[in-house]
This record gives structure tokens, sequence and C-alpha cells, in this order.
């Protein structure tokens, strides 16, 4: 998981690093034009979009915004592109979004996210294209710090599972997990996972009832058809279905719910329908927009090569050499089987 995100991560940063880098360096002459004002980039409330934050606690729902006004006589479209990024300079969240705006209209862009288990000092970029297609650049690049901060209020716990009693619990049969959660009024006693259902289990005590907030990576509990379009996660507290808010993000689901006093048995469940491994070839498992993972992704993940499948728009080639696969329009399939480099 943490490899995937690292890759992803790595090529949207190069990708942006090369954009800045030449428009910096443009003359005056060649740099684009300013085509929108942005200014009051924030970080605020969830609920409060006037107040901006300097820090906020672990997994502490919140909004990325800034102000963007279109000074034309003309329409303009805006794709703004929003990267954070932790005091290592590893990316931790990236997302974009593209609006219209009309003749001198103002708009206030905002993109909710929660904040990350790990505490320290974050920096959000915000970038302002002409399009996500076109990425030229419309205004200047802007960014901002911001704290997270550890929880100190002495009822809420975050962190990694404690050591569970020494008797037979739902975990007893399952592998031990680690997972980054912050619970009030109450202590987590194990936390593992079944990769075969595939499902994650808690077990919690608490005196008084609580609330547990936790963050499940995609790849740990998916829940797809074989189409790779996903569908609800069954979540149980002691076999009983439980009311829950789901944040989703692009690499895991951050799940709140409530519990009763005593002991409580978790269960996070997904599933997939009957049929091929899912895990082969369905992109949203592992993060990506695409219905797909890439022809290579699929081989690696011990996918025949006959058998990889293509997204909309794209039919399947085999190359005549050495069987590996590629996904491509139908015109550029007919020249490669006339120069027989396909079968």
């Amino acid at each position: 998981m943490k490899k995937l995100l690292a890759s992803i991560s790595t090529l949207l940063l190069s990708f942006l690093i090369v954009a800045t880098f030449i428009l910096s360096n443009s003359s005056a002459d060649t740099f684009p034009i300013e085509r929108v004002i942005v200014k009051n980039h924030r970080v605020v409330d969830a609920d409060d979009l006037d107040t901006a934050l300097k820090n906020v606690t672990v997994l502490q729902k919140m909004k990325l915004a800034v102000d963007i006004t279109n000074p034309q006589d003309q329409a303009q479209r805006v794709a703004t592109t929003v990267l954070v990024q932790n005091s290592n300079g590893d990316s931790v969240f990236d997302t974009w979004s593209e609006i219209v705006l009309d003749p001198t209209e103002a708009s206030t862009q905002t993109f909710n996210w929660i904040a990350p288990i790990d505490d320290g000092l974050y920096t959000v970029t915000f970038f302002f294209w002409e399009s996500v297609d076109n990425p030229t650049a419309i205004a200047p690049v802007t960014t901002l710090e911001f704290e997270v901060l550890p929880v100190d209020d002495t009822s809420v716990n975050v962190g990694t599972a404690a050591e569970a009693t020494a008797f037979e619990t739902i975990c007893s049969a399952s592998e031990d997990v680690e997972l980054g959660y912050t619970i009030s009024d109450g202590k987590v006693l194990e936390s593992c996972i079944d990769e075969l259902t595939p499902a994650v289990f808690m077990t919690i005590e608490s005196d008084n009832g609580g609330q547990l907030t936790v963050e499940i990576p995609r790849t740990m509990v998916y829940s797809v058809n074989q189409d790779c379009e996903s569908q609800d996660l069954i979540i149980l507290v002691d076999g009983e279905e439980a009311d829950a808010i789901i944040e989703n993000t692009t690499f895991s689901r951050i799940i709140t719910l409530d519990f009763p006093s005593g002991y409580n048995a978790i269960e996070f469940i997904g599933s997939y329908t009957l049929g091929e491994n899912v895990h082969q070839y369905c992109g949203v498992i592992y993060g990506y927009d695409s219905q797909y993972l890439t022809p290579k992704k699929q081989v690696d993940r011990d996918r025949s090569p006959e058998n990889v499948k293509c997204n909309e728009g794209l039919e399947l080639i085999l190359k005549s050499s050495n069987n590996s696969p590629a996904c491509v329009k139908d015109t550029t399939a007919e020249k490669l089987q006339e120069r027989n480099w396909s079968k």
C-alpha cells in the first residue's frame, strides 16, 4: 500500500515540479496571463468556512479552501489541484476540481479532507490550470502550512490496539493488524484481518459507551463486483448492523461509529461477487480512478496475459515476441497487427 501511494505521489509531484519549473523560468513575454485572482487560501473546520485554522488534531474533519475570482469579461475554466505533503516532503493527499467561472464571478473552492493519523507540520500547495487536460498556469502557485496535533484529551486514545486479554476473542484465529484510530471513552483491545473474507475485526472495552473513528485502507477491506464497481461495506457491532459515517478517500475509508458500554466485537466486512479474482484487475481496490489496472499491474498480480481486462475504448493485444499484453485503441491495434508486432 505504502509503495503504491509513494509511486502515485512521485508521479504527480514530478509532473507538478516540472511544470512549475518551466513556468517560473519563462520570460515576461511568454509567462501565461494571470486570468483569475486567487486569495484567502486556508484550512477551515468542516462546518465553518470563515474561520481559518492554524492547527488541527489527528483525524479531524476539515476543508482546504481558496477563493477564486474571474476578473475578465468572458468565462474562464479553472482546474484547481491540491497537494498536501508532510514534513519529509512525502505526498499524503492530492485531489482536483474543475469549474467554469462566468465573467466577474467569484467562487470558494473547498476540498474535504480528514487530518492524517500522524501529527506534525504539513504543507498545502494549490495549483491553478487552464484545465485538467491543459495544465497551463493561469494564476500563481500558493502554499500554506498547518500543524496536525496529537489528541491531548485523556478521554481519547490514538494509536494501535492494546494487548488483548487471554480468553478466546473474535481475533483469536486471525492475523493481527495495526490500524490508525481515535476512540473516546473506551479502549481497543485488539484488531485483526481476515484477508479471505475480506474483513477487519476490532474488540473494544468501554465502561460508558463511546465513539470510534478508524481508517481502513481499501486494499485491506474492499467491496466490489466483477465490473469493479464499489459496493457498501457491512459494519456490525456485536452481530447487529450499525449506523456509521463513512468518509471515502482515494486509498482508504475513514469510518466513525458509536458503541455501547461493555465488551464489543466490531466487524468491517467487505465483499466481492463470485467469479474472477478482482484483486488482479480492479483499479478501485488500489486507489486508481480507472476501472481496471494497467496490463502490467494485472500480470504482476498473476493474471494471465490473455485474460487481461482493458478499460473502455481500448482492446487487448499480445506482443508476438514475448506474449506481453497491451491495451490500445482499435486503430492502433490494426497497425500493430499489420506490422506483425502483435498476434
